[in-house]
C-alpha cells in the first residue's frame, strides 16, 4: 500500500488531477485560467488524504502561466502550488463533523426528549440492540 489505510494511493491523485483538468474545460469562461489569489480560497479537513486530494485536484485545474512557472536544479515546472487553508480538527465545526458546538448539543439534547423521538427510539429498540451486537458497539442510542 501507498501510504497505509486511510491515504491517498497514486490512482487517488491521478484521478483527482484528472477531474481537475476535466473541470478546467467544463469550466472555461468562468473559472480563470490560471490559480488568483485574489479569486481562489481552498479550505480542507486537516487529513493527509484530504490535502492530498485538495493539491492533487487543484493541479490539474489551474495550470500556470509562464509567470508562476518555477525551475530547480532539475528544470522548469509546469505546477503552481496553490495554498489550502486548514484548521484545527478539534475546532473546525465547518468541515470536521466531529467538532464541538454547543448550540447543536443542545438542540439534539432538545429533540431527543420530544415523544416523537422517543417513540420512534423505543418502537425500534429490538433493531438497534441487534445492530450494537453485530457491530460491537456497546450503546448506538448515543448515535441516534
Amino acid at each position: 500500500r501507498y501510504g497505509g489505510l486511510g491515504q491517498l494511493t497514486p490512482v487517488g491523485m491521478r484521478q483527482l488531477n484528472e477531474f481537475g483538468r476535466y473541470f478546467r474545460q467544463k469550466y472555461i469562461g468562468f473559472l480563470n485560467s490560471t490559480y488568483d489569489r485574489s479569486r481562489v480560497f481552498v479550505r480542507s479537513t486537516d487529513y493527509d488524504r484530504t490535502l492530498q486530494s485538495a493539491y492533487s485536484f487543484l493541479t490539474g485545474l489551474y495550470e500556470p502561466n509562464i509567470d508562476q512557472r518555477w525551475t530547480n536544479a532539475s528544470g522548469l515546472h509546469a505546477y503552481m502550488p496553490i495554498p489550502v487553508r486548514t484548521n484545527n480538527k478539534q475546532t473546525d465545526q465547518i468541515l470536521h463533523a466531529s467538532a464541538t458546538c454547543p448550540k447543536y448539543e443542545q438542540l439534539r439534547a432538545e429533540m431527543r426528549s420530544t415523544p416523537d423521538y422517543l417513540n420512534l427510539q423505543a418502537s425500534n429498540q429490538n433493531f438497534i440492540n441487534m445492530l450494537s451486537r453485530a457491530s460491537g458497539l456497546s450503546n448506538l442510542n448515543q448515535y441516534m
